[in-house]
C-alpha cells in the first residue's frame, strides 16, 4: 500500500513538472515567434532597441521642430526621430499625418551618414518606415537644402537655404502637384489665417521680369525713396520690399521696403 501511494506521488510530481516545463516552452515559442517579425537591419545584431517600427510610439506635437503644426483636414499624427533609435538606419525624422507621411532620408559615404532633403510620401500605417522607399507611394521629393516646415492640409511648406538672411520658400499643392508659392523671405516666416507673412521681393525676384506691373513699381519706389546706408562693414546693401500671400486667394498685400546688408 506504502510502495503503491509512492509511486502514485511520483507520478503527479513528474506530471506536475510536465506542464511547467511546457507552459515555459510556450512562452519562449511566443518570444521567437515574435522576434522573428522584428524589422532588424542587416548590420544590426538581434538587440532589444530594434523593434517592430509599426509600435514605435510617436512623439507629441511639440516635440517636432516645424513651423505648420495645425491642420483641419488632415491632421498631424506626430513625430519621431529613427536614427537616434537605429543608428544604422538611414531615416532621421519622421513627420506623420492622417495623409502623408515625410521621411528625412539619409545616404552613407565614409563611413558617415548625410542628409540631402526629403522625401513626401502617401500614408499607409502598413508600411514600415523604413519600407517606404521601396513600397511607397512617393508623392514629392525635395532634394538639396531643403528642410520640412509642416503640411496644411494639402499644401507642404518648404524652408530653401544654407545659412542666415533671406532664404528660399516653396509652398507645394500635394493633391494637385502643383506650386502655390515659390519665393523669398528675410528672417523668419509665419503661416496664419490662410496668409503667409515675413516674404520679401528681392533684386534678383523683380530681374525675372515675372511679377505685376505694380508690385515693379513699388519695388523701384522703394529704391529710390528708402535711406540705403552708408556703412556697410564690407558687405553689400541690398532692398527687399515686404509683402504677405493669402494661400487661398493668391492676394498679394505689398509693406515697406528696407536696405539689408548681404554678402
Amino acid at each position: 500500500m506504502k510502495k503503491t501511494f509512492l509511486i502514485l506521488l511520483i507520478f503527479i510530481i513528474s506530471l506536475t513538472m510536465c506542464r511547467k516545463t511546457n507552459t515555459e516552452t510556450t512562452q519562449k515559442s511566443n518570444e521567437v515567434v515574435i522576434s522573428e517579425n522584428i524589422d532588424i537591419p542587416d548590420e544590426a545584431t538581434t538587440d532589444s532597441r530594434y523593434v517592430d517600427e509599426l509600435s514605435v510610439e510617436l512623439l507629441g506635437i511639440n516635440r517636432a521642430n516645424i513651423s505648420i503644426r495645425d491642420t483641419n483636414n488632415n491632421k498631424f499624427m506626430g513625430y519621431i526621430n529613427l536614427n537616434r533609435i537605429y543608428p544604422e538606419m538611414p531615416i532621421g525624422d519622421v513627420y506623420v499625418y492622417e495623409k502623408y507621411i515625410v521621411l528625412v532620408e539619409f545616404f552613407q559615404q565614409g563611413g558617415e551618414w548625410y542628409g540631402d532633403g526629403f522625401n513626401v510620401y502617401e500614408y499607409d500605417e502598413n508600411i514600415k518606415y523604413s519600407e517606404y522607399k521601396i513600397k511607397g507611394n512617393k508623392l514629392h521629393e525635395c532634394s538639396g537644402p531643403y528642410f520640412f516646415e509642416g503640411i496644411y492640409n494639402d499644401l507642404l511648406f518648404s524652408d530653401i537655404g544654407t545659412g542666415p538672411g533671406i532664404r528660399g520658400i516653396e509652398i507645394f499643392d500635394l493633391a494637385n502637384n502643383s506650386f502655390v508659392l515659390a519665393g523669398a523671405y528675410y528672417g523668419s516666416f509665419y503661416f496664419h489665417n490662410n496668409i503667409v507673412n515675413g516674404l520679401v521681393f528681392t533684386k534678383w525676384s523683380i530681374s525675372r521680369g515675372s511679377l505685376e506691373d505694380s508690385i515693379i513699381d513699388k519695388y523701384n519706389e522703394y529704391l529710390e525713396t528708402t535711406y540705403k546706408p552708408e556703412e556697410t562693414y564690407g558687405l553689400f546693401p541690398e532692398l527687399i520690399m515686404h509683402y504677405t500671400y493669402n494661400i487661398l486667394t493668391h492676394e498679394i498685400k505689398l509693406g515697406s521696403g528696407e536696405y539689408i546688408l548681404v554678402q
